[in-house]
């Protein structure tokens, strides 16, 4: 794990949906809370709840220019939309307003979960957590090795995706979860003598506490957001030099912040 924010750096990006209107800087934002609809981007907080409030809108959000991060995965959220003449990204920079630390965690490719069953754009996984709307799969190993795919629903044990995976999987294939912005619970991988504490994978929800604020793809030395549209449907990644995903994440329930 490494340290990446603190107290000197609160700015970052986040993916922002609004119901096609402007926001003014000063908003108060917090993750979506309606599945299918927000879940994994950052809204307006509302008069009735800020609950788990993220940060503070630091620029204008143009609905007109930018539009809203849809959790379809068919727009990208961090670059520019040509095909729809956007001339601004819908991720926009937002002050933290409890931005003591955040660290880079690593998700473990050897610790996975099996697949199920596929069926066109629907992937079943036993015991598969629910509402993890705007996560993506990875598979590490078996049919379909390498591929990537934005999860745009999960309920009930599976999940669909906007496309379905250039390979099908099958009871060969293994994968592991990138979760959804804003999520809060992770299976940690703790430290051993030859590695660090890692994000693990199972099929059910973790129990380690932390809130993910960002999600990073590195490949053949680059860097860049996770993005569903751009992101989504990427094969061949078991073959690219220093392919890593991580995530930006601050960790809650610490000594100085506990929650239980």
């Amino acid at each position: 794990m490494q340290v990446v924010h603190s107290l000197a750096s609160r700015l970052m990006l986040a993916p922002i949906r609004t119901a096609s209107v402007d926001l003014f800087p000063g908003a108060l934002l917090m993750p979506g809370v309606t599945a299918e609809t927000d879940d994994g981007v950052a809204i307006n907080a509302t008069a009735a709840s800020n609950a788990d409030a993220l940060g503070i809108l630091a620029e204008l959000f143009d609905d007109s220019a930018s539009a809203s991060a849809l959790v379809a995965g068919t727009v990208p959220w961090y670059f520019l939309d040509t095909a729809n003449s956007r001339t601004e990204k819908p991720a926009k920079l937002m002050e933290l307003i409890d931005a003591y630390c955040l660290v880079r965690v690593r998700y473990d490719l050897d610790d996975t979960v099996a697949v199920a069953s596929v069926s066109g754009t629907t992937t079943t996984i036993t015991s598969l957590e629910d509402n993890i709307d705007t996560g993506f799969l990875y598979v590490v190993a078996g049919t379909g090795i390498g591929q990537l795919e934005f999860i745009d629903t999960s309920a009930a044990g599976s999940c669909t995706h906007p496309t379905a995976f250039a390979t099908a999987l099958d009871s060969t294939s293994t994968v592991i979860k990138i979760l959804p912005l804003y999520h809060q619970l992770v299976k940690w991988d703790v430290a051993v003598a030859t590695d660090f504490t890692k994000i693990g994978t199972d099929a059910a929800a973790g129990t380690g506490r932390l809130m993910i604020m960002d999600r990073r793809i590195v490949r053949n030395g680059l860097e860049e957001h996770l993005d569903p549209d751009r992101h989504g449907g990427l094969t061949g990644l078991n073959s690219v030099t220093s392919f890593r995903i991580e995530a930006i994440v601050q960790i809650q329930n610490s000594a100085l912040h506990p929650i239980d």
